[in-house]
């Protein structure tokens, strides 16, 4: 089986050994939602990955955990990806989280990308700064565009690209699989 071309990373990850995700959302149970669904669509490209790739985010803070402490790996990690919406941007507690990590943007030691869950007045700073994702840059649930299926895969496709050509990741190729004729 031919392995897959070798990228040269533009960034660098803070871990040698991983690439560290934090998904930031309004606590919006569609927003929450969307949070999940790309996870779920990312799923086997995060199985296969090398280096290996963790996804944090408010939604999986599991029992026993200290929340604060928790989501200070927001300001650890590689990647930020935040899910765009009006619940999102009326949040002042995830404001004041932002505030603190654009400095690590702007030092190009964490990126941030958003993606566009619901219509909202994105074009305004900060989203209007930032690079936004789906690249046709309409909201995954704009259902006068596409399914909500047709959104999810295209964005999470549009991701694993971006984490590709950017960190280097590649996926395990040691799995094959025969070919069979039905």
């Amino acid at each position: 089986m031919d392995s897959p071309a070798k990228v040269t990373p533009t960034f660098k990850t803070k871990s040698s050994d991983k690439l560290v995700m934090y998904f930031l959302a309004s606590s919006n149970n569609d927003d929450i939602e969307a949070c999940k669904t790309v996870n779920r669509h990312l799923s086997q490209f995060i199985r296969n990955a090398k280096p290996t790739i963790e996804i944090y985010s408010d939604y999986a803070i599991e029992g026993g955990y200290e929340t604060e402490k928790y989501q200070e790996k927001l300001y650890e990690s590689d990647l930020v990806i935040i899910f765009g919406s009006s619940d999102f941007i009326a949040d002042d507690e995830i404001d004041k989280r932002l505030r603190k990590l654009i400095p690590f943007y702007n030092k190009r030691e964490t990126i941030i990308l958003a993606i566009l869950v619901r219509n909202f007045l994105w074009k305004e700073p900060l989203f209007g700064l930032m690079p936004i994702l789906p690249r046709i840059k309409k909201p995954l649930y704009d259902l006068n565009i596409w399914s909500t299926d047709d959104a999810f895969a295209t964005v999470a496709e549009e991701l694993k690209e971006l984490i590709v050509k950017h960190y280097g990741i590649t996926t395990d190729a040691s799995i094959e699989v025969a070919t069979w004729e039905i």
